[in-house]
Formats: structure tokens, C-alpha cells, sequence
């Protein structure tokens, strides 16, 4: 738990002070903490986002298809707002929004207005 409420700070503080945090007072091994980095950095267009996490998780013993296979159910049911006078849809995926509670249980989302970067909705 305190981990995750670390790792909720990513954005807030520099990830040098959450990487020296994980080191120190979690004595999470360097190679671990740098993996970790990777996923909170990696954001960008979605497709190309996705297929570089179904890369990076292939490589683990777990099935990386179930996270993957969310966020694109998330972008399928979104792109079907397209045409229905929405214009087209400017989405990016960033793997940093971690929620530093328990509320939420499967994939996390928000929506940002660019023009501000003000969050409209989380889910």
C-alpha cells in the first residue's frame, strides 16, 4: 500500500525522488525500479503505446493480454462516438495514472481538456 501511494506521486515529484524512494526506504532492486520506470513513462498514441506494453509484458510468465485488451475495448467503445458529430478524437495513453486508493479495480482512465489540462472524468 505504501508503495502504491508512492508511486501515485509519479508527476507530482521528479521520478528521480520516487526512484531513491522505491531504493531506499522499499529496497526494491535497481533493475526492478527501471522496468517500473519504463511502463510509467511510456505514453503517446495509443496504438503505438499498446503494442510496446504487449511487447514489454510478453516477456513476463503472466498473460499480458487481459490489460491490453482493456484499454482497447476502452478506445473501441470510444472510437464509435466518432461521426456522431464528435470531431476526431485526439486520445493518448500514459501508464503513470495510478489512483492512491482502492476504489478503482480494473483499468483507469481519464479524460483531459486540452486547452487546460483539466480533468473532466475518471473512471
Amino acid at each position: 500500500e505504501k508503495i502504491k501511494l508512492c508511486l501515485s506521486q509519479f508527476g507530482q515529484v521528479p521520478w528521480q525522488v520516487i526512484h531513491n524512494s522505491l531504493h531506499t526506504e522499499f529496497k526494491i532492486s535497481e533493475r526492478a525500479i527501471d522496468k517500473i520506470g519504463q511502463f510509467f513513462h511510456l505514453k503517446g498514441e495509443i496504438g503505438v503505446v499498446l503494442h510496446r506494453l504487449k511487447e514489454e509484458l510478453g516477456t513476463n510468465k503472466k498473460d499480458p493480454s487481459q490489460p491490453v485488451d482493456e484499454m482497447k475495448a476502452v478506445l473501441s467503445y470510444l472510437s464509435t462516438f466518432q461521426g456522431d458529430g464528435f470531431r476526431s478524437l485526439d486520445i493518448s495513453l500514459d501508464l503513470s495514472l495510478l489512483p492512491c486508493d482502492d476504489y478503482f479495480t480494473g483499468t483507469l482512465f481519464q479524460v483531459i481538456q486540452k486547452s487546460d489540462d483539466s480533468s473532466l472524468a475518471v473512471g
